[in-house]
């Protein structure tokens, strides 16, 4: 291992020791200066910026010995860390599925079957009531915790999304194929942060598969992408370059009737990537600029 490495993982421990659920840095996109070493995620995202005489104390002080294991092992147990969450999230959706289709069941033969009594009181009636509010929030809790929950941690994990409000459930509440992205508020923030948002959501729904992903605007639907470009934007966040990803995302745009929201270019390079950039602002208007 060499000294440059030796700094890195020291730099890399500084930063993961005591903190879950962050980002472990890559050494490909770090760089280690004289007096401070950056520290980036594998998309180039800014972690932390570590003294290099703290990362040159760590060594000579033996506080981590061996730092490759080290390192090795907490990337590790941050994985299994991921995996056990991803079950657990999994476990508490099938419950609460389950409880859903209880209580549609009971609502079901409740509203069939409720007559009001002779003497002309409404308790079966209210009872099919009280059943009928509790699949609606059983719903509400799949969405929050299949589609909701995710997208609040991918947002509270950077900075750089201070701003934004976003939302994501499914279509009417209770179509699984279809998902809804929604930006609910980004006065304060780029049109870049927001995509930047979108594709780190769909890294965070890795093997979720949707018909079709309508990104909407306060809620109302603006444009509609395929669910297969969805699922392939998530599956390259973090090794396709995100400049690339971008400039072609509006070919990958549909209106909500489903014909192709903008042009795909050909020619000359110079001038596809000046069209294609034309049609990133466009689309970063349509959807959130202009009033819907």
């Amino acid at each position: 291992m060499t000294g440059e490495e030796k700094l890195f993982n020291a730099a890399a421990l500084i930063y993961l020791k005591d903190r879950e659920g962050v980002t472990v840095p890559s050494p490909e996109k770090s760089h280690i200066g004289n007096s401070r070493i950056t520290l980036r995620s594998a998309d180039g995202q800014l972690l932390a910026h570590i003294p290099s005489q703290q990362a040159k104390d760590a060594l000579t002080s033996g506080r981590f010995g061996d730092l490759e294991g080290k390192l090795s092992s907490l990337v590790k147990r941050r994985a299994e860390e991921k995996a056990r969450e991803k079950e657990e999230r999994g476990q508490k959706l099938l419950e609460l599925k389950a409880k859903a289709s209880t209580w549609l069941k009971m609502a079901k033969e409740k509203l069939n079957l409720a007559k009001p009594p002779e003497n002309g009181g409404r308790t079966p009636l209210i009872k099919a009531g009280v059943i009928a509010l509790g699949g609606v929030a059983t719903v509400w809790g799949i969405n929050f915790i299949s589609l909701q929950a995710p997208l609040n941690s991918v947002i509270s994990s950077d900075y750089r999304n201070s701003g934004i409000k976003a939302s994501a459930s499914y279509q009417w509440m209770i179509n699984p194929g279809v998902l809804v992205f929604s930006v609910d508020e980004a006065s304060s923030a780029s049109p870049a942060d927001v995509s930047r948002i979108l594709l780190q959501y769909a890294e965070r729904l890795e093997g979720r598969k949707f018909t079709s992903v309508l990104l909407a605007q306060k809620g109302k639907p603006i444009f509609l992408l395929k669910g297969d470009y969805f699922k392939q934007l998530g599956d390259e966040y973090g090794v396709q370059n995100v400049i690339y990803t971008l400039r072609t995302m509006p070919e990958n745009v549909y209106e909500l009737d489903g014909s192709p929201a903008f042009s795909s270019w050909s020619g000359g390079w110079l001038g596809v990537v000046g069209q294609q950039f034309d049609d990133l602002n466009d689309f970063h208007r349509r959807w959130l600029v202009d009033e819907p």
